[in-house]
């Protein structure tokens, strides 16, 4: 017996480490990196430190996460003890801080543990016989408490947007606060230099105020407003950032294009482009409307075109009239156009506004020899119609002759006398009735008047 007990504990110990490995499996979360450290958390701050949560590509959907804190100074890290990886982001950052305010100066580990699924029981109880074990990565957090302020930073890099020649470029600034104090840089001298023309520069200067202070272990990206204005064409930054009254880093952006003014705020967009059938005559009128929605902030001045070809090959193009289009407005512009040569065209349509063009739609029509007479026929449902039409009349005709044929067939000639019906006597109410039904002839001979006969004679049997 106590045998089969042992077997019985090993049995439960193997399922039990199984059941752990394939939790782990199932958990399909990273964690990146491994060990956090902060050797310079300041006595009285709190400092926020980052680590990167990732999924296996095997993952899909929501990923729930759990995260406990494991460690005698557990108690100085603040931390969200539930946490989503949305199903639309591969991996996503998870912030939590390590508070210093009553933290005695010294040096501390604790272990995060980040586990999927269920939210792990408290030591000493139970989950019964529903319960799982769900395996966790841990992240090893070391950081050190110090009375001594530590300035650290690192700069990233700059991005400017495209921009319009009479308005000032922005420009994002990225920084991150490896330090245990507050930090900002004390301002920046800008450069913008031209880059088919490296004579053609600009400088400005950013004071302090247009930065704002970023806190210990955050990123921060400020956009900024560069004071001043740049003729057209393509530009890159350089900034050297200053701290302390000295330039302690550069900065630079990739180039970024300055363009005509009203440019970037006009946007278009054609909804559709029609003609009123498929199949035209040559040198017939072909009418376009294009459907053109203004979706940019202002009001823009369009011109409806479309080019024109055949087989393939580039035929023509069409410029219509310039229209003042109101911005948040959809409107119909014409356009029209005629072709003399039979084939079939493709009418490539768009809208032209400022210094580009919207997107197109094809249009594709035949031109073919003949006279239009109805525009329906000129179509393939309207030739389906019309032959319809043609094999109902034929239809109904033909039915109206053999109709025609048959009474003709029926009716007797009016040339010969109607035979007079042969009816027993004893139902003489009956021949009244028959031979009123039917039309006696023209002119019927004279006859004398029928005898009614004897009534038969009864026989008793």
């Amino acid at each position: 017996m106590a045998i089969r007990k042992v077997r019985f504990s090993l049995v439960m110990l193997l399922a039990l480490v199984l059941n752990m490995g394939v939790s782990h499996v199932a958990l399909a979360i990273s964690t990146s990196p491994p060990m956090v450290e902060a050797p310079m958390v300041l006595k009285g701050v709190e400092q926020k430190v980052k680590v990167n949560i990732g999924r296996l590509p095997s993952e899909v959907g929501d990923v729930p996460i759990f995260i406990t804190a494991v460690g005698e100074a557990a108690s100085y890290l603040h931390f969200e003890p539930s946490w989503t990886l949305p199903a639309n982001l591969s991996s996503k950052d998870y912030i939590f801080s390590i508070d210093g305010t009553n933290a005695p100066i010294g040096t501390y580990r604790v272990t995060l543990t980040f586990s999927k699924g269920a939210p792990p029981l408290p030591a000493g109880e139970s989950g019964g016989a529903s319960m799982s074990v769900i395996a966790g990565v841990g992240v090893v957090v070391e950081f050190t408490v110090t009375g001594d302020q530590v300035v650290g930073y690192t700069l990233g890099d700059i991005t400017v947007s495209s921009v319009e020649s009479d308005k000032h470029p922005f420009a994002a600034f990225s920084f991150s606060n490896t330090g245990n104090v507050d930090w900002k840089p004390d301002g920046a001298n800008i450069t913008l230099t031209n880059q088919e023309d490296e004579t053609l520069k600009v400088s400005a200067s950013v004071p302090a105020e247009a930065f704002t202070m970023v806190s210990p272990g955050e990123s921060s990206r400020q956009i900024i407003e560069i004071p001043e204005t740049l003729l057209e064409g393509s530009y890159a930054i350089s900034a050297d950032i200053l701290y302390g009254g000295a330039v302690v880093g550069v900065m630079k952006s990739q180039p970024f294009a300055v363009v005509a003014p009203g440019t970037l705020l006009q946007s278009g967009k054609l909804l559709t482009a029609t003609v009123p059938k498929a199949i035209f005559s040559p040198n017939e009128v072909i009418p376009i409307s294009l459907s053109f929605l203004n979706d940019g902030q202002v009001p823009l001045k369009g011109i409806a075109s479309a080019e024109i070809s055949r087989d393939g090959v580039y035929q023509d193009l069409l410029v219509g009239e310039e229209l003042q289009i109101v911005n948040g407005t959809t409107v119909q512009i014409p356009l029209s156009t005629h072709l003399s040569e039979p084939g079939s065209y493709v009418i490539k349509a768009f809208v032209k506004f400022a210094n580009r063009k919207s997107n197109s739609v094809d249009i594709q029509v035949t031109v073919g020899g003949g006279t239009t007479v109805l525009t329906g026929v000129n179509s393939f449902g309207g030739l389906g119609i019309l032959a319809g039409l043609i094999v109902l009349l034929v239809g109904i005709f033909v039915l109206y002759k053999k109709h025609t044929r048959k009474s003709r067939s029926i009716a007797p000639p009016p040339s010969q006398p109607i035979p007079q019906p042969i009816v027993a006597a004893s139902v003489p109410s009956v021949v009244a009735q028959v031979t009123n039904t039917v039309a006696p002839p023209a002119q019927p001979p004279a006859q004398p008047p029928a005898q009614p006969p004897a009534p038969p004679s009864s026989r008793r049997w």
